[in-house]
């Protein structure tokens, strides 16, 4: 007699697919960390703009991701010192399917890391563009990602003072020491940038879209706890940063604030600089002009660090506020639906009811390697050993993984 039960088991395993595309389990806070960790510091000056031809196959790369085809993605980005690795968060009772464009540990190039979501409820992409120099915000960011469900995480490739050589946009920062112009690898300053690339890319292609950037800064005595802007003194029709302010005061009634557009005298950390946001603001030059108006896509946090930045805690306030602002409209694929249940019987593993769609059924064993993969309308596979496997179904027609779990196999 067969059956089957479900296991809480966590593992980490590495695979290879095919001939280059990698398949990695594990949990995705825990890779953006080890992302975040090896990245090169302040004045090691290894930070270069992308070339004009690297731009091009960037695009085509984010564009193959976005259009399920992750494989020829990963083609494109291995030509140029990057892969796209199909990553698996096995946390969660379903695990859940990202598709990472990421550095490869021989690669002396640094573009940045992207993961993309397809299967995101919530019509925004979180940005870390300074990860290492605002503490904890691409720990925050990633946090917030795996939990929130939005389209797409965005993180810079080096510190913001990396790079030795000055950007030619405007503005200047007393971030790298004196107060002076900007340097390349402060890619929120940096129109040349692949961070600009893809958030322009993104921007095309998410309509409306709302893209939240995290950051840091050394609260003053004088300082409130948020310093949020759109980029602009201007507010917006539907204005999403004062609905983030409402929800934050709601959890907690003392958190102060500064709202760059409604406090019209304050003039701190304003963001008008910001090249992602004077882009987003449709501004005539993001590289040297401050937008004049506001489409109210853009939202700048800068945040203290012991309340919101420090640990887990922090980052839960920032996470509950960003749920309730901005609306989680559910798709077919966001959950398992009972029509995806399978039953064992006669020694193979069974998907029916499938409305002769094709799917792909996979499984793996516990060590990661992939032991069967079979197209059909009438998902079925062989009971190949006993022991944990994870089995994964799915759709040929939008490439999501429709069903997944761990599960123990008796034959």
């Amino acid at each position: 007699m067969l059956r089957r039960s479900f296991i809480g088991i966590l593992f980490l395993s590495i695979l290879q697919i095919g001939t280059s595309q990698r398949t990695v389990f594990g949990i995705l806070e825990e890779h953006v960390q080890s992302i975040i960790q090896q990245m090169p510091g302040s004045s090691t000056n290894v930070y270069a703009d992308p070339s004009l031809i690297e731009i091009s196959k960037f695009r085509e790369i984010v564009n193959r991701i976005l259009n399920n085809n992750p494989q020829v993605a990963n083609a494109i980005a291995e030509e140029m010192e990057y892969e796209v690795v199909r990553f698996i968060d096995s946390t969660l009772p379903t695990n859940k399917e990202y598709f990472i464009i990421q550095k490869l540990n021989s690669g002396t190039k640094y573009f940045g890391t992207y993961v993309f979501n397809s299967t995101a409820c919530r019509n925004a992409v979180i940005q870390c563009p300074h990860p290492r120099f605002d503490s904890n915000t691409g720990l925050q960011g990633a946090y917030i990602f795996a939990r929130i469900n939005t389209k797409a995480l965005m993180i810079s490739g080096t510190h913001r003072c990396n790079s030795l050589s000055p950007t030619s946009c405007s503005g200047t920062t007393s971030a790298c020491g004196n107060n002076d112009t900007y340097r390349l690898s402060d890619i929120a300053h940096n129109d040349g940038s692949m961070f600009q690339v893809v958030t322009e890319f993104l921007n095309e292609k998410f309509e409306d879209a709302s893209f939240i950037q995290l950051h840091g800064f050394a609260k003053l005595s004088s300082d409130p706890n948020l310093i949020l802007s759109n980029g602009t003194r201007q507010s917006p029709s539907i204005d999403k940063i004062d609905e983030l302010r409402s929800h934050l005061q709601n959890i907690d009634q003392n958190l102060t604030f500064k709202i760059v557009h409604i406090h019209t005298d304050w003039t701190r950390l304003t963001a008008f600089t910001n090249t992602q946001g004077r882009y987003l603001n449709e501004g005539s030059n993001p590289c040297t002009n401050n937008a004049s108006s506001t489409t109210g896509k853009f939202i700048h946090i800068e945040q203290e660090f012991d309340y919101f930045r420090k640990n887990e805690t922090g980052w839960a306030i920032m996470q509950n506020a960003f749920e309730q602002t901005f609306e989680c409209i559910s798709t077919a694929t966001d959950e398992v639906s009972p029509l995806f249940e399978f039953t064992i019987s006669d020694g193979s593993i069974v998907f029916d009811n499938l409305n002769n769609s094709l799917y792909t059924i996979e499984i793996y064993t516990i060590y990661g390697e992939r032991v069967f993969a079979h197209e059909s309308t009438k998902a079925e596979a062989p009971l190949i050993d006993s022991g944990i496997s994870l089995i994964i179904l799915r759709s040929n027609t939008t490439g999501e993984v429709v069903f997944s779990d761990k599960i123990l196999l008796i034959k």
